[in-house]
């Protein structure tokens, strides 16, 4: 069983463990810096955000925490329906582990991105954008054939397949840097975190496609290994022994972390039962 397999699985509506946790941070931290602002205070805004000044002064930490601000509602709000519809989907195909490493590594290394072309400057940057368009391209790598319905300026519905809404997301931040007309949006971040996004679930296919070591013929003891027949079981008794295990392993760690035996006992019981 590959990644492909999940290709036509419906959307998830209950948000999984790692997306509920950061939709909820994020919030949190916008909350947090509104209420310092209403009294005045740009303190906190400071020590979060990524400053290429305050970088140059050893606040390395920024390239993480300026994830967790937004300069807006809007700004905030597109930021967590990416993450709750595109997340929710990651993060159940690869399990929390990988799904916090494409989103955080999107986000750390789409801030180096940005740091690199504006180091010179006195700018600074805030959002989640990087860690989501990370996700994103990770969620179109995954199932490049479901379709997406955007609404263009809020009110024209556009469905495009979910590889082709990557490539627009491309070529839409490569032309605004190049024409320099992008506003106030960071549109390096972005294509920083869709790299990593992308090139991390490549990883992942190639190490999933890759032969695993031939097992040894003998045990510890120097023996061949013992074969065991199983007993053919009831419809019942072998969903609950054999398959349930394993579909109790996805939701908590994801497709990934099964083994080759686990793929197999799972094809053998989509036959078996279909």
């Amino acid at each position: 069983m590959s990644l492909r397999s999940f290709d036509d699985a419906g959307w998830s509506v209950r948000p999984t463990p790692a997306v509920k946790w950061l939709l909820g941070i994020n919030f949190a931290v916008f909350l947090l810096q509104q209420v310092f602002r209403a009294m005045g205070n740009q303190l906190f805004a400071d020590f979060l955000k990524l400053s290429a000044q305050k970088i140059h002064e050893g606040c390395l930490w920024q390239f993480v925490t300026y994830m967790f601000l937004h300069g807006s509602v809007i700004h905030l709000l597109l930021n967590l329906l990416m993450l709750y519809f595109f997340g929710n989907e990651v993060e159940f195909a690869l399990g929390p582990k990988h799904f916090l490493v494409i989103y955080f590594g999107g986000g750390i290394f789409g801030g180096l991105t940005w740091f690199a072309f504006n180091f010179h400057t006195a700018t600074s940057m805030v959002g989640a954008s990087g860690a989501v368009y990370a996700v994103a391209l990770a969620f179109a790598s995954l199932y490049p054939h479901r379709p997406i319905t955007l609404l263009v300026f809020f009110v024209l519905p556009v469905t495009l397949l979910a590889k082709y809404w990557a490539l627009v997301a491309v070529a839409l931040s490569v032309l605004f840097l190049i024409s320099d007309d992008g506003g106030n949006v960071a549109h390096l971040a972005h294509l920083g975190g869709m790299a990593v996004g992308w090139l991390y679930v490549r990883r992942l296919r190639a190490a999933a496609a890759a032969p695993s070591p031939r097992p040894s013929r003998r045990d510890a003891s120097g023996h061949p290994p013992v074969q065991t027949l199983q007993p053919r079981l009831r419809k019942s008794e072998y969903i609950a022994r054999q398959v349930d295990p394993i579909l109790d392993k996805i939701a908590e760690h994801g497709i990934q972390s099964l083994t080759r035996e686990e793929r197999r006992i799972l094809d053998e019981a989509k036959d078996r039962l279909s």
